[in-house]
């Protein structure tokens, strides 16, 4: 997937996108207006002619073939029909009509069969573009930014993809196999019965069919909002249901299933009224259909009926133009069908390229270089940063962490400790300044080379749902070599002390983690990002508060491990609890957005200034801690 060219200075970056009416207000720009049906087509058409593909395009194009010899099929059995006629009413008497018979078995099976072939041959195309699709939207919604992800309903994501990447495909095999076909069939028939028999019959199927596409075409444009309510109400209820399971522990907390069966009710309420829209308006269309089609064949038999009273034409000719009549509109009455599943396929795959040209906040600059890590000497340069415009989080930061040093970041919630580290990673672009990297500017080069270089022990380690060794093993993927060797995935749990509890599950290191790793505790979770980071063995190691939610006895013992792992490395560890950075060669401390003081421990201490503040209501809470646990040993005792 090709990125464009992003600015060559790091002060020029422009803010981050902002979802839907929060983005106008900020930005004053609108969202993007509604594509054309032709536009969405046109999308749609690159996926199943892909550029280079010569196989799959051989395939499309047998697949046409294949529909355009069924077309001609269908057209032998109304003359075996009349051929069969023919012969029963014969004039010299009835005699056993088994040309006829035959042509109509022939013609019939041999139809049906090009068509199961000509499903066979496209089939191999709509799964190439499924998994061309599906494939592009996993990879720019991981190069979409951090931003773009916490601001989006991730089950309304989901949704959009999972419906998307299939509408791609279909809305052409729609369109090219179950459409056309029908409008090529009454090219073909009134063709047939212009030439064949009296004018008056191809006149009076154009003009009901033509009423008929232009009525379904129009009504059914009427129905594309009626639509496209009941689809967003049908997010936004699975979205609410997502939500509600997503955070069951929350829910249990505070006794709110009640509420949330209320809010879900509501959300179900709405797309109840907005499902019972769409299926008057299709009540309406449906009617209008049956109305005209009811007109057209009606007329046509009378016309037919009329002259074969009149010696003008045979029983066999009735009968065959009755058949053409009704194997024409047969089909036609799912015209309207057609047609709403092509508006619907068009609404999921517009829904997709609504995610496809999500807007890439962070990007490489053309033939961004690697960073080198030699020394992993840091420097913040005047660094200042803003979610939105007006509203600057940090202001003219700036700081080194020299090669080997372990600086701290501490300071209030909200003071910007957390974003720093979110900057190192380039999660976002700074709006003004430089960050630094042995003199190497992050926004210079490649983002797989600067994120290569860094280690990270979160403060909550989310898992996969998979095994001990895959998450173990994940830390080696962004060196992109091959999967990590079980010694070394071993070798990394047993330096983070994990490895004897893993021993201990039923299947060993085979052990499912569970969904996030929900079943394992806060220590046992950042004790598997401790072997992570150490499989991945970076220059550089960022500790975001990897211990503040962690009991007392817990974060000793992380804490130890996170010490073993800093040694020889340049570590920024941003900390909420300040017992935890005692140590640290710095401590920087951070206050609206600024450094209000730095230095270490013992010199924070001296100056009896903001770090000394928190230091001394943090050990009054920690002795406060002691006390009252005290005073509850003799009452369980």
């Amino acid at each position: 997937m090709s990125v464009s060219m992003q600015r060559g200075v790091v002060s020029s970056a422009p803010y981050a996108r902002l979802p839907d009416k929060d983005e106008e207000a900020v930005n004053g720009r609108a969202a993007p207006p509604p594509r054309t049906k032709m536009q969405l087509m046109g999308r749609a058409w690159r996926s199943v002619w892909p550029v280079g593909a010569i196989g799959i395009r051989v395939r499309f194009g047998v697949s046409v073939l294949l529909l355009l010899t069924g077309k001609v099929l269908d057209l032998a059995p109304p003359f075996a029909l009349k051929l069969v006629v023919d012969d029963l009413t014969a004039p010299a008497g009835p005699k056993f009509p088994l040309v006829g018979l035959l042509l109509f078995g022939i013609s019939r099976f041999l139809s049906a069969c090009v068509g199961e072939l000509r499903n066979i041959v496209y089939a191999t195309v709509s799964a190439n573009a499924e998994r061309i699709v599906a494939l592009d939207v996993l990879e720019h919604l991981l190069n979409l930014s951090f931003r773009y992800h916490i601001s989006r309903k991730t089950g309304s994501v989901l949704r959009s993809v999972s419906r998307g990447a299939s509408s791609f495909s279909d809305v052409i095999r729609i369109f090219l196999f179950q459409f056309c076909p029908v409008i090529l069939q009454v090219v073909l028939v009134c063709t047939l019965l212009l030439v064949r028999f009296d004018w008056w019959f191809a006149l009076i199927t154009f003009l009901s069919i033509t009423l008929y596409v232009v009525y379904t075409i129009f009504t059914t444009g009427w129905r594309d909002k009626h639509r496209r309510h009941l689809a967003d109400k049908d997010n936004a209820f699975n979205q609410r249901a997502v939500d509600c399971l997503l955070n069951y522990e929350t829910v249990k907390y505070f006794n709110a299933e009640e509420h949330e069966k209320r809010r879900y009710d509501i959300a179900l309420r709405e797309y109840r009224d907005a499902s019972i829209l769409s299926q008057q308006s299709l009540s309406v269309l449906n009617m209008g259909q049956n109305f005209i089609i009811s007109i057209g064949v009606t007329s046509a038999m009378f016309l037919a009926a009329d002259q074969v009273s009149r010696g003008e034409q045979s029983v066999g000719d009735f009968m065959m133009i009755q058949q053409f009549i009704l194997t024409l509109y047969t089909p036609l009455g799912f015209l309207g069908t057609y047609w709403r599943m092509i508006n619907q396929a068009l609404v999921d795959v517009e829904s997709m390229l609504n995610i496809l040209e999500e807007n890439v906040e962070v990007k490489d600059i053309p033939l961004a270089p690697s960073l080198h890590v030699d020394k992993a000497h840091i420097e913040f340069r005047n660094v200042s940063f803003s979610y939105k415009p007006g509203q600057p989080l940090l202001k003219g930061i700036s700081f080194e962490v020299k090669p080997g040093q372990t600086v701290a970041l501490v300071g209030a919630s909200g003071a910007g400790k957390s974003t720093i580290g979110r900057l190192l990673y380039r999660f976002f672009d700074v709006t003004d300044g430089q960050i630094l990297i042995d003199g190497q500017n992050i926004a210079h080069v490649s983002q797989q080379s600067l994120r290569r270089s860094i280690g990270i022990v979160p403060q909550d380690c989310v898992l996969f749902n998979d095994s001990f060794a895959y998450n173990i093993g994940y830390g080696i993927k962004s060196r992109q070599l091959t999967d990590a060797s079980m010694d070394d995935i071993v070798a990394a749990a047993k330096a983070a002390s994990i490895h004897d509890f893993i021993m201990s599950q039923p299947e060993g290191y085979e052990t499912k983690c569970g969904e996030r790793g929900l079943r394992l505790s806060g220590g046992e979770r950042q004790r598997i990002a401790i072997a992570r980071a150490i499989l991945k063995n970076p220059a550089i190691m960022l500790y975001d508060e990897a211990t503040s939610s962690l009991d007392t006895i817990t974060e000793q013992a992380i804490q130890s491990s996170l010490t073993e792992i800093a040694k020889g490395r340049s570590v920024l560890c941003v900390a909420h609890r300040l017992s935890t950075v005692v140590n640290s060669s710095r401590i920087i401390v951070l206050k609206d957005g600024e450094i209000a003081e730095s230095g270490t421990h013992n010199e924070l201490l001296a100056r009896n200034g903001i770090y000394a503040d928190m230091w001394r209501r943090q050990q009054n809470q920690a002795q406060l801690e002691g006390s009252l646990a005290d005073l509850d040993r003799p009452l369980r005792s």
